[in-house]
This record gives C-alpha cells, sequence and structure tokens, in this order.
C-alpha cells in the first residue's frame, strides 16, 4: 500500500496560496482519475484504491505529521512508502524537484512529518512556488495567493506531478523515477 500526501491548509482563505501547492496537486491528480477525496478520518481526507490512499491532512500545515502518522498504522503503510508533495520556496514557481530524505529546509509541514516518523527518509516532490524577492515575512509571503500567469505553471506542474504519483504507484524505483523528472 502506497501513501501519497499533499500538503496545505484546509480552509478556502488559503485556497489559492503558495502554501498549498501540495494540496494543487492532489487536486489535479483527482481531477485528472475522477478520483474524490470521500473519507474523512485521522484529521484529514483521502480516498483508498486497492493499492494506494491519496490524501490531504484537515490540519494546518505545520501539524501535518499526526494525519500521516495515524493513517500509516491504520493501513500499515511502510515509511518507504510515503511520498509528501509540498511547497519549496528554493525555486520558480512551477518547477518541481523530487528528493529522497534529508531535512526539512525549514518547511514546517515536512519537518512536522519527519518528527512524527522519527525519519528523515521520506520520499518527496517539492513544488516551486517562487523566491521570496518581495522582502516579506516567509509566513506571510507563503500565505500570498499564486497570480493568474503563476496558477497556469502551477497546472502545468500539477500535470507532471500526476504522471509522477502513477510512477509511484505503479512501483517504478524512486531513484528512477528522481532521473527522470529532476
Amino acid at each position: 500500500m502506497k501513501l501519497i500526501v499533499g500538503l496545505g491548509n484546509w480552509q478556502k482563505k488559503y485556497l489559492k496560496n503558495r502554501h498549498n501547492a501540495g494540496f494543487m496537486m492532489v487536486d489535479i491528480y483527482c481531477k485528472i482519475n475522477e478520483l474524490v477525496l470521500d473519507k474523512k478520518e485521522f484529521d484529514g481526507q483521502f480516498t483508498k484504491k486497492d493499492d494506494f490512499v491519496i490524501a490531504q491532512p484537515l490540519t494546518n500545515m505545520n501539524l501535518s505529521g499526526s494525519f500521516v502518522k495515524k493513517i500509516c498504522n491504520f493501513y500499515k503503510i511502510d515509511v518507504e512508502d510515503i511520498l509528501v508533495i509540498y511547497d519549496d520556496v528554493s525555486f520558480e514557481v512551477g518547477n518541481i524537484k523530487l528528493k529522497l530524505g534529508g531535512n526539512s529546509g525549514g518547511q514546517n509541514g515536512i519537518n512536522d512529518i519527519i518528527e512524527q516518523l522519527g525519519t528523515t527518509q521520506i520520499k518527496r516532490v517539492k513544488i516551486g512556488i517562487g523566491k521570496n524577492d518581495k522582502n516579506m515575512l516567509l509566513g506571510d509571503y507563503v500565505l500570498t495567493d499564486f497570480s493568474n500567469e503563476e496558477m497556469k505553471r502551477i497546472e502545468e506542474a500539477g500535470v507532471k506531478v500526476e504522471k509522477i504519483i502513477k510512477e509511484f504507484i505503479g512501483n517504478t524505483p524512486f531513484e528512477k523515477i528522481m532521473s527522470k523528472w529532476n
């Protein structure tokens, strides 16, 4: 069983925020594949298919780890079968970087998952949300909305991420997926 988790803040006021790039990727995957996140348990929403669960925590971003831990415990999902998708301010809007392990890079949602699971060896898809060149506090910047032009790049990234998720679910070795998409 695989788990794909997109990180974000669930409240409507955050819907188009940069910090919700992970949620947006899950939404795009579900739209393309005609899925609905129809279950609400463990402080999150998700759908379960034969060989995977795709989900969004309904906690605040910084507390995503408790949801991931609960759903992994319930469905007996191993850490090596988790893929977390989230925003990253290190690169341009819509750019994608896959990573296996390492620290959180200051992203509090992945940091909480690392703390809750007790490991840094988590597979990740980082979505570029643009560098904070507006001299804003980082916490304020990530809560700004994407422009219409940026949203187009996020949607294009979502089409790529949908393919990445399919490869992950299909048991393609993650190193091979990283080589293809990085």
